[in-house]
């Protein structure tokens, strides 16, 4: 069939609508010379359709126009049974040149190819099919500047890109059984690949100038291909779906997105699948938003930039022998970790076999997804941080069988859900802290040979195990498995805790059993932290130390710390010894060690009762239980160091041998039962400390108690050779057979001193009150010194000498009785009671004043009815001040019925009056009124009228009515 030149074959339509169809067809050859058009109209409608074809050939030297102005362009198609693109003048071997008139118009002998020139493409302005029974070869680049571009074959039939084809506004599409990319094949928008089947599948290769630029790859039909294999210098910014029996390789560089499925048949071949996005000494970025399944066989997904799985997406394989990588900061697949690249696994990755994450200096990270791998071992290479463990993205729970090797100089992190997992033999994971958690358990595993066993090292970081379990099996080497300088191990989820339990004991279902055989493989040199971790908090429901267990720290650091934590009790087992450089803790219920050997105990709390016995004891943290009593015992020494202190509601301490000295800002409600071999110091920060009622605090020499903001008060008995009372923004109040001093002297220092009890020394008792002091009880003492500017006695009874300094204007008074009285300045007294068993006035004269400075007074001593015993001036015989006068009182009367007032009458009662101008001073002094003259305590008697109803007639006055007894 042919169409000669300057032949017009029109299918248009003139106004609105859509062009017509034009079908060229021959059984042979077909020569299309003329011009053939199928547009659309001017005023909208698509293009039409336009078929060239020849079975055995054809040639389209004319031109063809669907296109459509206002529209989609239309369809041409070229069917021939094996077409070539190429330049005019171009021959195959063996393809006669084509005579339109001479042959297919003169019935001659028709080509057996058809060829289809590059500038005829061009020409097209609608999209473009080239269909081939058996094959298309571009020989010549093809430039199609509208529409797109399709390049079909039948089954085993083969394509091949020898020149560049590029579609500037459009699609290109390859359909056939083989594709050969040897040159650039580009279009604005997707290039689409398709198996059209055959004796078997056939590949998509690309030779060494073989590229793709476009925004999207995919695949499309139900066949898949042999193997896809796209290893040039690619440009593609998304994958879509590809599907191979052997494997997939597409190299990217340019970043690269994949939207997939790309996958690979289950069962077929034993090829991988490998995308790649780098751009040498530009960072190209691989992120995959779909499913990449390798079936049973390995993937790489490798980038010289960031590598993201993002959520929703999934990677899958299934190999034993080789190994799959998901490799941030790769290129040349050489991974560099001094390349910025990130890793972010938040999608799915479910991998049987080995499996290694790398990335840079980004790290890697997970927010999401899942990392499954039943079998075969991860690995983990980073430049920086490797965190698995979904940070704060959620997702299912990891299940990694076995770890291998990680090196990294950042964190490490791998939260594996419920299970077991298995640190491998010569397998040493090394960062600068470590994390690992599992409900199920953690094997470590022993060395085999020579072999060396699995490895946990972060020497100046932290381990952190939080484990349901946690195994390390006899090896042949007894060098640690565990080796950092903190760490921490605790339960996954909440239980109990056995700790250095013997390895024959068989431990208590449910808890978490820390054996000695796995003890003795971990080494810290700083700190050993069970029941809590730093990051988890506290897991352990109890604690309980079962067996002798010593923790010194590494031989690098001069201490080290065990910490114990527990959200119940934490308790010793009897006739067990727990030893530590420091030891510190915490516990929501009681802590009861009674046979610890330690350096120094740090912080440490409880939620109820404390106890805890040592030898030599130095408090240098908080040992803290608000509302609770603190027991501390030790056969040595108990002091503190730093912030060392205690906070109780009750504190018992006691000692064999050495001082008690706690210094610290202790907040302390009460002390309680207290004994010190040698001296005895408690300070105490908190408002109010008391030795309550049958508490004995006592010490073997000098005893102190201090309140350095708020009070003391002893119900209590404090006693010691010399002991020293002081609050000195508070009141030290005794009461009770309470403060003694056995041996030396007492001293009861405050803003306020109260004393109601027994006060002793056998040398003096002094009360200094910068107040005031208030004093009643007795004080066994031969020299009592009293320093307040207000004294007050209750009755006390002093055995020795009392001295009162007053200073300047100082004030005494009340009751006492002493053997001795001594008032050193002051502006007076008014004191009653006996010195030296003298009672009355004479025994005034007994006592001596003095000034401020102690220097005694002349006699007569200035203003001496100012200080005043039993009513007479002290130091001065005689002279006394003046008796009240006698008020006789006058007789009593009958009583008389009360007279009917009138209203208004404001007549009442009388009642006597008297005057106190002229009174004694001694009367002004009284304090019992029983002893007031009668006269003075004589209460007037008032009639009082009570009548029903009341008057009205001020109901109506704006003032309010006067109060009459006629109102009531």
């Amino acid at each position: 069939t042919g169409v000669a030149p300057g032949a017009e074959l029109r299918a248009d339509a003139t106004v609105l609508g859509q062009g017509g169809s034009i079908i060229v067809h021959s059984t042979e050859a077909t020569e299309m010379a003329g011009a053939i058009s199928a547009r659309g109209g001017p005023q909208g409608g698509d293009g039409g359709f336009v078929e060239v074809s020849g079975e055995r050939g054809f040639r389209v030297p004319g031109s063809i126009d669907a296109g459509a102005p206002q529209g989609q362009a239309g369809t041409v198609l070229f069917d021939p049974n094996t077409l070539l693109i190429a330049n005019n003048g171009f021959t195959l071997p063996g393809v006669p040149d084509f005579n339109p008139a001479g042959d297919s118009l003169g019935f001659g002998a028709p080509p057996t190819d058809a060829v289809v020139t590059p500038t005829q493409i061009a020409a097209v302005t609608g999209d473009l099919l080239l269909q081939a029974t058996s094959s298309i070869v571009v020989q010549d680049a093809v430039t199609k500047p509208q529409g797109s571009l399709t390049l079909q074959t039948a089954a085993n039939g083969l394509i091949q890109i020898n020149a560049n084809v590029v579609i500037q506004a459009g699609n290109l599409t390859l359909i056939g059984n083989a594709i050969a990319f040897n040159a650039l094949a580009q279009a604005s928008g997707t290039v689409t690949l398709q198996n059209t089947g055959g004796t078997a599948p056939g590949n998509v290769t690309a030779g060494t100038n073989g590229r793709i630029v476009a925004t999207t790859l995919t695949q499309t039909g139900a066949l898949s291909f042999n193997a896809i294999t796209l290893s040039g210098a690619n440009e593609i910014a998304t994958l879509g779906s590809l599907t191979a029996q052997q494997g997939i390789i597409v190299n990217n560089i340019v970043d690269l997105t994949v939207a997939g499925p790309v996958s690979l048949l289950a069962g077929a071949g034993s090829g991988n699948i490998r995308i790649i996005a780098d751009g040498g000494a530009t960072a190209r970025n691989l992120t995959v938003n779909g499913s990449v399944n390798a079936g049973v066989n390995q993937f790489v997904l490798t980038a010289n930039g960031d590598v993201t799985l993002n959520p929703g997406s999934s990677v899958s394989g299934s190999v034993f022998e080789g190994l799959s990588v998901i490799a941030a900061a790769t290129t040349g697949g050489t991974r560099n970790p001094a390349l910025p690249g990130a890793l972010r696994l938040n999608g799915t990755i479910n991998h049987v076999g080995d499996l290694t994450f790398g990335a840079g200096t980004g790290g890697i990270s997970q927010q999401g997804g899942q990392i499954v791998v039943p079998g075969g071992t991860l690995g983990v290479a980073s430049g920086a941080d490797a965190l698995l463990d979904h940070g704060a993205g959620g997702g299912a729970p990891n299940a990694v069988a076995n770890i291998g090797s990680v090196n990294i100089p950042g964190r490490f992190s791998l939260d594996n859900g419920i299970t077991n997992l298995t640190v491998t033999t010569a397998s040493t994971i090394q960062a600068a802290s470590i994390r690992i958690a599992t409900e199920g358990t953690l094997t470590i595993a022993a060395g085999v040979g020579t072999l060396p066993s699995g490895l946990l090292t972060s020497p100046s970081g932290t381990i952190s195990l939080l484990v349901n379990g946690l195994n390390l099996p006899a090896g042949p080497t007894t060098t640690p498995r565990v080796n950092a300088a903190t760490v921490e191990i605790a339960p996954a989820t909440p239980r109990a805790v056995q700790f250095a339990l013997p390895d024959a004991t068989t431990p208590t279902p449910g808890t978490l059993a820390l054996n000695q055989q796995t003890l003795a493989l971990i080494n810290a040199t700083d700190t050993l932290r069970i029941g809590g971790t730093t990051a988890g908090g506290t897991t352990a429901t109890a604690l309980t130390i079962e067996d002798n267990f010593d923790f010194a720290g590494g031989p690098t650091l001069a201490v080290g710390t065990l910490d114990l934590r527990s959200l119940g009790a934490i308790t010793q087992a009897a006739g067990t010894l727990l030893g530590a450089d420091i030891l510190t803790g915490s516990a929501g219920g009681g802590v009861n060690l009674p046979n610890v050997s330690i350096g120094q105990l740090g912080d440490f709390s409880a939620g109820d009762n404390f106890f805890l016995s040592a030898g030599e004891l130095v408090l240098a943290g908080l040992v803290s239980a608000p509302g609770r009593i603190v027991t501390l015992v030790a056969s040595g020494s108990v002091s503190t160091t730093g912030p060392g202190r205690v906070t109780a509601a009750e504190l018992r301490v006691s000692n064999s041998d050495g001082n008690i000295e706690l210094a610290g800002a202790n907040l302390l409600d009460r002390l309680g039962e207290t004994r010190s071999v040698g001296t005895l110091e408690i300070v105490n920060a908190g408002p109010l400390m008391e030795i309550p009622a049958g508490a004995t605090v006592q010490a073997a020499d000098e005893a102190v108690l201090r309140a350095t903001t708020g009070s003391i008060t002893v119900n209590g008995t404090v006693r010691a050779p010399v002991l020293t009372l002081s609050a000195p923004s508070g009141t030290v109040a005794v009461n009770g057979n309470s403060a003694i001093a056995t041996t030396g002297a007492l001293l009861l220092a405050g803003d306020a001193v109260a004393v109601n009890g027994l006060v002793s020394s056998p040398v003096q008792v002094t009360v200094q009150g910068t107040s005031s002091a208030s004093l009643a009880g007795t004080a066994q003492t031969p020299l009592l010194v009293v320093s307040a500017p207000a004294v007050t006695f209750g009755g006390l009874n002093v055995a020795g000498l009392t001295r009162l300094s007053l200073g300047t204007g100082g004030f005494a008074s009340g009751g006492i009785n002493t053997r001795q009285l001594a008032v050193l300045g002051g502006r007076g007294t008014l004191l009653n009671g006996t010195i030296a068993g003298v009672a009355g006035e004479s025994a005034a004269a007994l006592g001596e004043r003095r000034n401020a400075q102690g220097v005694t007074e002349p006699s007569p001593p200035p203003n001496a009815l100012s200080f005043l015993f039993n009513n007479c001036a002290i130091a001065v015989a005689g002279l006394c001040a003046p008796p009240p006068p006698v008020v006789t009182p006058p007789p009593p009367t009958p009583p008389t019925p009360p007279a009917q007032a009138e209203p208004g009458d404001q007549s009442r009662p009388d009642v006597p009056s008297y005057t106190v101008a002229d009174n004694p001073r001694g009367l002004q002094a009284e304090l019992d009124p029983a002893g007031q003259p009668a006269g003075l305590v004589r209460f007037p008697s008032v009639s009082l009228v009570v009548r029903p109803g009341r008057d009205t007639t001020e109901d109506r006055e704006l003032a309010p009515p006067n109060v009459r007894a006629e109102d009531f």
